[in-house]
């Protein structure tokens, strides 16, 4: 589903896992060939101007739809690692 688009929801839950795009554009010359080769682009890559934009709208998805006592796990570019917990 496309987490930005503002009617998009997620079920209650007791687990969320997400591996939202996270390289960014500036860094698509980094990437090995065979993941470029067989991932989707708009799978692998976020603007450098609004790096956490998925993780903003997974969070605040997550927080109305987890469970008491749920989890949210995310793959994350660690270049943004402190400004990813910060926003948790």
């Amino acid at each position: 589903g496309d987490i930005l688009n503002s009617t998009t929801t997620i079920p209650e839950t007791e687990v969320i896992v997400s591996n939202p795009p996270y390289v960014l554009n500036s860094e698509k010359e980094l990437m090995h060939t065979n993941v470029l080769a067989f991932e989707p682009h708009l799978a692998l890559f976020v603007s450098d101007n609004n790096p956490l934009i998925f993780y903003k709208a997974i969070i605040q998805k997550a927080m109305k739809s987890l469970l008491p006592k749920g989890k949210l796990y995310f793959e994350i570019n660690e270049r943004f690692g402190k400004e990813t917990i910060d926003l948790l």
